[in-house]
This record gives structure tokens, C-alpha cells and sequence, in this order.
């Protein structure tokens, strides 16, 4: 007889089943823009496992635009988005120069959640928005005709678009602080006066 070797082959089938990992989100802890700015950000998601990732965003302020294609935020900042409190403290605070020094940023913490094919991960940072002053604007100012031995008072007004208190001063000969001048026998002929409206800053 022949001696055979004989072997017996065994196929074993292993299968690996896909993990799902969480996407990753890179993000500072601060993102910072001033009032009346654009302000444009590229969230920066991975997804490992290469999948589709959705963006959730919540705590945003209004008028944000999320771009979902390219995974960005865009946001015209109003000059509105910090205003001054109106009452007896803060309108002493705003006298006295000082009501800046606490409301000069808005603090608006947000939250981004990102998923993939079955986990998401979650994310918190915050937008700081400070505030951008602006100068005052004149709305009444005109041009007087006196007598000589008469008392002039010159009328201004001015607004202030932040809602500042506007405080006036005048060059001479009138008063620093009122804009008054008793005139003389002296005084005939054409006088330019300078008024500066000033929200103290």
C-alpha cells in the first residue's frame, strides 16, 4: 500500500465589526468680536472613522448663521447687542464714567454637539462680545444774532447712540460748562464758538 498523507483543512471565518468613534471638536474656550464687526468662525470637526458629521449648536444668539456644508458660523454684530440700563443706578453710574466698567462685554456661553454615524460628542466654549462706543451726533445746533448788552445761552443738542449721558462744553467767551456769555458794549461783531458733546470717552 501507498502511504498517503492525508491533511485536513479547516476555514475559519473572522469577522470585525466597525466601533463608531466620536467625532472630535477643536475649539478655544473664548471666542472674542467687538460690536458692529462680522464676525466668521470654521468649526474644526473630525470624524475618524471618516463619516458624515451633523452640527447641533445651542445657546447661540439670534441672527448667527450656520453653514452646515462647510461646518462654519457667521454673525453681523449689532451695535445693539450691549445696552445701558436704564435707572437711578446705573444712570449715576453712567454720569460719573463709570457704568463702562460693568457693562462693557457680553458674556453669551454656547454648547456644540457633533455626531457621527452613532456617538456625538459635546463641547461648551462662550462668545465674548465687547462693547464699541460711539460719538455723540448733533441734531440741534444753529447760529444766533444779539444785541450788544444782551445775555446769550447757546442751545445744542446731541444724542448719543448708545444711550450715553452727553455732557457739553463751550469755548470762549462763553462759559466752559453752560454756554452762557453777558455781552458788552464791547463784544459787537462775529464770534466762533466751538461745542464738543462728550459721552466721556
Amino acid at each position: 500500500q501507498n502511504n498517503l498523507n492525508i491533511q485536513h483543512i479547516l476555514v475559519e471565518t473572522i469577522t470585525i465589526i466597525d466601533v463608531d468613534r466620536a467625532p472630535q471638536i477643536t475649539l478655544p474656550d473664548l471666542l472674542e468680536i467687538s460690536e458692529g464687526q462680522t464676525f466668521n468662525w470654521d468649526v474644526a470637526v473630525e470624524d475618524l472613522d471618516g463619516d458624515e458629521v451633523e452640527l447641533k449648536f445651542t445657546g447661540l444668539p439670534e441672527g448667527v448663521i450656520l453653514n452646515q456644508e462647510n461646518n462654519s458660523i457667521s454673525w453681523d454684530v449689532s451695535y445693539n447687542q450691549i445696552t445701558r440700563r436704564s435707572n437711578f443706578f446705573y444712570n449715576i453710574l453712567n454720569s460719573l464714567r463709570l457704568e463702562k466698567c460693568f457693562t462693557g462685554k457680553d458674556e453669551i456661553p454656547f454648547e456644540i454637539e457633533a455626531c457621527g454615524k452613532d456617538k456625538c460628542t459635546t463641547v461648551q466654549s462662550q462668545i465674548v462680545v465687547y462693547n464699541t462706543n460711539r460719538a455723540p451726533e448733533f441734531i440741534e445746533f444753529y447760529n444766533q444774532n444779539i444785541n450788544e448788552t444782551e445775555s446769550v445761552k447757546l442751545y445744542v443738542d446731541a444724542i448719543d447712540p448708545d444711550g450715553d449721558i452727553v455732557k457739553y462744553t463751550f469755548t470762549e467767551p462763553l462759559s466752559k460748562s453752560k454756554g452762557e456769555w453777558d455781552t458788552t458794549y464791547d463784544d459787537s461783531g462775529i464770534h466762533n464758538i466751538y461745542v464738543t458733546a462728550s459721552d466721556g470717552f
